[in-house]
């Protein structure tokens, strides 16, 4: 008996013929706005955030809500687009160039280790930014030199090398104006869309409410459990020129 039923147990778990056992979704993307996305296009739900890897509040939003955002799209309910949208911490642009410098999975795999590194970034310019001589000559460089200072100083391509991109390729996208100005795309679309700090989160094309008390991920979830399922596109928001420079956000620091 005890044989009999390991085998009945055992076809019960075998996939029904003719259809493929269901396999996580695992789909990453880029949309017209800039974002990377996590998640089938399919999804029922579409969840937006304008973030960065030096804001604290998205670092905390992301320790909260990584393993369970990561849940819900390899269930197929959700998908994940991120924007960076910069802020005025002078190396956010060099690691918000770096996010959109391979693919999308890369990215993703980076920003996860820029938050998880980042309060030791910024010991380390807070360290550096002592010497009064090293500030004038930060003042003088290009965006693109001032870039690659701080990702030598930063040691930024140890981490561009741990997800598959090689210090040659991490160069060669910090030194493309064409993705400072991509960035600068991002910052003025969100201006159109009155969006002034991060992290921002739109919800099939709704923004989320951040109520004063709780965390972000309370809300989000919140949000994400009472939004109607469709299969809506996500919020677009490429309706503004770029400015000839990226503007930094003046919030979620």
């Amino acid at each position: 008996m005890k044989c009999l039923a390991l085998a009945v147990l055992a076809l019960l778990s075998m996939p029904v013929f003719g259809q493929p056992a269901l396999k996580p979704i695992d789909q990453y993307g880029t949309t017209a706005d800039n974002g990377i996305t996590h998640g089938s296009a399919d999804a029922p739900l579409k969840l937006v955030e304008y973030f960065s890897p030096t804001c604290p509040h998205c670092k905390h939003f992301h320790d909260d809500a990584n393993a369970s955002l990561k849940a819900m799209i390899a269930q197929g309910k959700l998908r994940y687009e991120v924007r960076p949208l910069l802020l005025p911490h002078p190396h956010d642009a060099m690691l918000d160039v770096l996010i959109r410098c391979g693919t999308p999975k890369q990215g993703f795999a980076l920003a996860d280790i820029f938050f998880r590194r980042q309060d030791a970034m910024f010991a380390i310019l807070q360290r550096a930014a002592k010497s009064k001589a090293l500030v004038s000559s930060w003042e003088k460089m290009s965006t693109t030199a001032l870039s690659l200072d701080f990702a030598t100083r930063l040691r930024v391509y140890t981490d561009t090398q741990r997800v598959g991109i090689s210090t040659a390729q991490a160069h060669k996208c910090l030194m493309n104006d064409q993705n400072y100005l991509a960035l600068g795309e991002i910052a003025a679309a969100a201006d159109q869309q009155r969006i002034n700090g991060t992290p921002t989160f739109y919800i099939n094309n709704a923004l989320v409410d951040i109520p004063e008390t709780g965390t972000f991920w309370t809300a989000v979830k919140a949000a994400l459990e009472t939004t109607p399922a469709s299969a809506q596109a996500a919020p677009s928001l490429a309706t503004a020129p770029a400015p000839s420079l990226p503007q930094p956000r003046q919030k979620g620091s």
